[in-house]
């Protein structure tokens, strides 16, 4: 059996950098980094005409008010000695028509310049042998320049890197003083430290790559995945030099053919589906008739997770295996299929399908230029197409019966480059009356794009569905401003699926922590906006001050507590669910995003805590915890003592704990804690929820009863003719639809296989009951509980003589100042960015300026109960 490390190799994820695939012969060297400039500045050029210069490389601009159109000039790079030189760079045009141009050529020693591109379309990377160059050439000078009519037309380079070959002067056999790692460290430092530190310690994000590694898997694996953002980054000559410097200088083994540690081979055992035939193309098409079981991430507008289907707790240890649909080229399974009687959209990798739900068999596939990557696929009949998301931040809109690209918009920024993949989509789309929603997230938690960090943030934007055209876009902060060493304020991502209140014509959704000061109230926040305009309704905050990202230094001490799950509206719109990666659960009113209740049911981290979504039916709600530590990522660090990974069910009216289930698993002999980080759902008296060792686990709703289990965490042979596996539950978790439960298994992006996850897997496994099982009543409705007629009070232990005095409460009056006021009055009213209110006032008069005009972004917000319970607490309190 392969231990974490060799299993973690294997699967690559985030615990290896980009290295390359094949190590060196004896007798030659890698190319060697001659030359390398971001261009986020000019020092090693000479610049004429109109361009400017910032973080984001250089841009060259068309002439204005009598200057020439942009133009930059290398200082001269010795080259002498070198062979077999190549260049690579990153530009990208803006505005240019066709017979306008951005340029990149070269000269050498004084000769005149040799064009490598001249373009109106560049859009990334670019790479170039630069061939016919004298063997005695000494020097090198590069110029890159700009033929434009306008201003306003541009064309931007940066990240420019020139490498080279030396010829080894020593004798094959003589190993003389070792290879020179100096190009390798100089690699690992750009690409690499950032995450896992200068001297491979693993920090920030404790993966350690100081320790020795079977170079021959780190090279593969890494050099397919890593960065995680833009695995191009590294080609194979960077991958080679960066595994050469860290096992000469970490690892103890100078030798790249005699590998430290043999990786066992692919593991054997049963092969689920094995012999399964591909079945290939469907003779029919997709019928835009057929009812839908299930959609998006939510299953509906009010993101409940709670289906109709035919699966209960008389039949749901009768659930087989169906098939499955493998993805190729991946190690994670993204995204919520949609289904309908007659068919399902599943997502790929770079791909989505439309597959026959009984046979499995594809009516068509669509191929996207970047991973998809959103939460869930979104189906809507209406117009006829599909919704879903790309790594860059683009909507794709595609024919449901054809699987044609019908629209394409990048949902970013305005001003920021599609191919700057500052943004990303992670959530799922919602569709309500012609409307398209789309929550818009960030890459720079995990990487920074700019310096000094950070400038981008999140958004929720609008569009008409069927044409793309932009409605309204909802910016969580203000644009960025430079302040001395970071510029902010940014973050407050939105990756999470919102919610449509039609009756309130509100959009309901949750926001992540900033990622540079200044923090903004609307961090780690609900949101509530008008759903035809997209303006501001009120915000409830649960925490102040949160500022974090993945390569942070320690002078932000932030807890990354996202609101990662996808608010709840239940009881006929009453009340407003939410829950957080502290582990806590709040219910609100939707009305003012007033607080009802909160319950902590975890110690919370930066990964969980709730971190997707929850489910409730007409009396409960039911809570996934993960309490996920380091030790996903790192096996070596413990959990903490304290943690309650587990599933939840708790009163909707109090919040109260009705009850709890902690299951554990096996790992090697021993036994572990199982965490529960994916989205939970519910149908009929059946909870499902999926824990990330790669189990799926269904409770009886009612008492927490444990009714089934089922491992995806094996090998599986594809519908689609593909051998592949499952791996980590996390993100989508169950899909129920029909007699049908569909589980998504594989995810990487908290590295491979540990005690506590199954790691990486690209297989949506296809569960459904045998086609002569027929339901039975369950012991219980899907609605027990009528929510608006009254229950009966429980009888109290010790009822309370009323002629006795009883002690005021005023906890509510303290958690709507922690929500509404302490921001900016200070957690204990002592002042800050407004005055003191520690002192006493006239009651009255402050409950009416408070009714009247606060919070400054929403007056009106907090009504006058609002007001009287703060003033109550505040005069209790302090006055």
């Amino acid at each position: 059996m392969m231990d974490n490390r060799q299993r973690s190799l294997r699967h690559a994820g985030m615990l290896v950098i980009a290295l390359g695939s094949l190590t060196l012969s004896n007798t030659l060297h890698a190319k060697e980094l001659i030359f390398e400039d971001k261009l986020d500045s000019l020092q090693q050029f000479t610049d004429s005409g109109s361009l400017s210069v910032g973080s984001n490389g250089v841009r060259l601009r068309g002439g204005f008010w009598g200057s020439s159109d942009g133009a930059i000039t290398s200082h001269p790079i010795q080259i002498e000695g070198y062979q077999n030189l190549e260049i690579s760079f990153q530009h990208f045009t803006n505005r240019l028509d066709n017979d306008e141009s951005g340029m990149a050529a070269y000269s050498v020693d004084g000769s005149e310049l040799v064009t490598l591109s001249s373009t109106n379309s560049a859009n990334g990377n670019a790479t170039f042998a630069l061939n016919g160059i004298p063997q005695n050439a000494q020097t090198l000078t590069l110029h890159f320049s700009v033929d434009t009519s306008s201003f306003f037309e541009s064309y931007r380079v940066q990240n420019i890197k020139l490498k080279g070959e030396r010829p080894d002067p020593t004798d094959p056999t003589d190993p003389g003083e070792g290879p020179d790692v100096t190009a390798g460290q100089q690699q690992y430092l750009f690409q690499c430290a950032s995450c896992h530190g200068e001297t491979a310690e693993g920090d920030p994000i404790g993966v350690p790559l100081n320790v020795p590694l079977n170079k021959a898997a780190a090279i593969t694996a890494t050099h397919n995945t890593m960065p995680p953002i833009d695995p191009s980054a590294c080609d194979l000559d960077c991958a080679t030099e960066i595994v050469e410097y860290l096992a000469l200088t970490y690892w103890g083994d100078t030798d790249p053919e005699e590998p430290t540690d043999p990786v066992d081979p692919e593991p054997t055992g049963p092969i689920l589906g094995e012999g399964t035939p591909d079945a290939g193309r469907c003779t029919d098409s997709v019928d835009l008739s057929a009812p839908i079981l299930s959609n998006s991430l939510g299953f509906d507008l009010e993101n409940t997770r709670n289906a109709v289907s035919a699966i209960n707790s008389s039949n749901v240890d009768q659930l087989e295996f169906k098939f499955a649909h493998v993805a190729p080229n991946t190690e994670s399974k993204r995204g919520a299929p949609a289904v309908t009687e007659q068919a399902v959209f599943v997502i790929g990798s770079n791909s989505l399908h439309a597959v026959n739900r009984t046979t499995g068999c594809e009516y068509w596939q669509y191929e996207s230029e970047f991973e998809l990557r959103t939460s869930s696929v979104l189906y809507e009949p209406s117009i006829g197409m599909v919704f879903v998301g790309d790594r860059d931040g683009s909507v794709h809109a595609v024919d449901a019966k054809s699987g044609q690209l019908r629209w394409k918009d990048f949902a970013g920024i305005d001003d920021s480059e599609p191919s700057q993949a500052r943004q990303m989509l992670t959530g799922g789309m919602l569709f309500h009356d012609g409307k398209l929603i789309v929550p818009v997230s960030s890459i720079e938690v995990f990487t920074p794009i700019v310096e000094p960090c950070c400038d981008n943030h999140g958004m929720v934007r609008a569009y008409d569905a069927l044409t793309g055209m932009d409605l309204w876009q909802y910016h969580t902060t203000e644009a960025a401003m430079i302040y001395g060493d970071f510029q902010g304020p940014s973050g407050a991502p939105v990756w999470s699926t919102p919610t449509i209140d039609v009756a309130r014509n509100s959009v309901y959704f949750g926001t992540g922590q900033n990622y540079s000061e200044p923090a903004t109230m609307t961090s780690d926040a609900i949101i509530a906006v008008d759903l035809d305009t997209g303006k501001e309704k009120w915000i409830f905050q649960a925490r102040t001050g949160d500022v974090w990202t993945l390569f942070n230094d320690d002078s932000l001490t932030g807890l990354d507590f996202d609101f990662g799950a996808s608010p709840i509206l239940v009881q006929d719109g009453r009340t407003l669910i939410a829950g957080d990666k502290s582990g806590t659960v709040y219910s609100l009113n939707p009305e003012s995003g007033a607080l009802n209740w909160k319950r902590q049911l975890g110690v919370g981290s930066k990964l969980g805590g709730v971190h997707w979504n929850m489910a409730a039916d007409a009396s409960r709600v039911y809570v996934g915890i993960a309490d996920k530590a380091p030790a996903l990522i790192d096996p070596d660090i413990a959990m903490p003592d304290e943690e309650r990974p587990g599933v939840f069910a708790l009163d909707l009216n109090t919040g109260d704990i009705l009850w709890e289930q902690h299951p554990t698993h096996m790992y090697q002999g021993e036994e572990f804690n199982s965490s529960f980080s994916a989205s939970v759902a519910v149908t009929n008296d059946v909870v499902f929820a999926g824990s990330l060792d790669g189990v799926m686990h269904a409770f009886k709703s009612s008492d927490g009863t444990p009714l089934w289990t089922f491992d995806t965490d094996t090998r599986v042979q594809g519908i689609n003719g593909i051998l592949g596996s499952g791996g980590t539950i996390d993100s989508v978790g169950p899909v129920i639809g029909g007699s049908n439960l569909l589980i998504n298994s594989g995810y990487n992006v908290f590295g491979g296989e540990t005690q506590y996850q199954g790691g990486p897997g690209n297989a949506t496994f296809v569960l459904g009951l045998p086609e002569s099982s027929e339901p039975t009543d369950p012991e219980e409705p899907t609605d027990p509980v009528d929510p608006t007629e009254p229950t009966e009070p429980e009888e109290p232990t010790d009822p309370v003589d009323p002629t006795e005095p009883t002690e005021p409460d005023f906890t509510v009056g303290a958690e709507l100042y922690e929500q509404q006021c302490s921001g900016c009055h200070g957690d204990q009213a002592q002042g800050g960015t407004f005055p003191a209110l520690d002192q006493a006032t006239d009651f009255e008069g402050f409950v009416g300026e408070t009714t009247d005009t606060m919070p400054p972004r929403n007056p009106g917000s907090c009504d006058t109960q609002c007001a009287t319970a703060i003033a109550e607490y505040l005069r209790a309190t302090y006055w």
